[in-house]
């Protein structure tokens, strides 16, 4: 997986965006009768992942799900909450200081049985 850290491509996509007025709220006009968001196209380059790194983030985000820390005061906490996308972060920033190494990078250690269903459970390094 770390000689794949920069296995992606970059293409350009075009994205419907809703039309946002000074304060931030959505631009609305009435059509036939009703209110309906005014949407805008807008085109972006988004990095899209080659068919081996998108088996190995699909493989990883079955076990690692989105971190969400939560702040003390639970009144703010849509506005202060942070999201971490661990496999993001994985393959972005960890597997690039691996790339020059020649072989390796994983070591599985077998950690024993679960107690529920008795199913192998392993602990993997990046070394």
């Amino acid at each position: 997986g770390v000689k794949e850290c920069n296995n992606f491509d970059t293409v350009k996509v075009t994205a419907k965006v809703a039309r946002k007025d000074k304060d931030g709220k959505r631009v609305k006009e009435v059509v036939d009768g009703k209110k309906v968001t005014v949407y805008d196209e807008v085109e972006k380059e988004i990095k899209k992942d080659q068919p081996s790194r998108l088996h190995a983030r699909r493989q990883m985000q079955k076990t690692l799900f989105t971190v969400t820390e939560v702040p003390a005061d639970k009144q703010s906490r849509r506005k202060d909450t942070k999201k971490v996308d661990v496999v993001s972060k994985v393959l972005d920033e960890i597997a690039p200081k691996y790339t020059d190494r020649n072989g390796g990078y994983t070591r599985i250690v077998k950690i024993g049985q679960r107690k529920g269903d008795a199913a192998m459970e392993v602990l993997i390094e990046l070394v």
